[in-house]
């Protein structure tokens, strides 16, 4: 699926997080993607979601650390990729979908067991 599901795009429009994990590059580490919206403000403004601002994070981390509980910080990531500033939810669709080729896993990041 090329498109956010209705689902999906409410959650972004409403401040939450999506991630899912994805193939890692060895059987030692999980790989994860995270976008979510951002605001400076206090609150997202939703009438226009084509000028909201969103992130996107994708890395590795070991499997040890999710395995022990570990707390992850930047300096344990690899193949870290983090994008800002981007603008509106077709442009984070089309900057999405170079790093995996199906939006539909995409759900709440508490879900995926996403470390970040």
């Amino acid at each position: 699926m090329n498109k956010f599901s209705t689902n999906q795009f409410n959650n972004l429009i409403s401040g939450n997080s999506l991630a899912c994990e994805l193939a890692a590059s060895s059987s030692d580490y999980r790989s994860f993607i995270v976008c979510r919206a951002v605001s400076t403000t206090m609150f997202l403004n939703t009438s226009d979601p084509e000028k909201l601002n969103f992130w996107i994070r994708k890395y590795e981390i070991p499997t040890e650390y999710l395995i022990n509980g570990w707390d992850v910080c930047d300096d344990e990531l690899t193949n870290s990729i983090h994008i800002k500033d981007i603008e509106g939810v077709s442009q984070l669709e089309h900057v999405l979908l170079r790093y995996i080729s199906d939006l539909s896993p995409l759900d709440i990041d508490w879900k995926c067991d996403n470390p970040l």
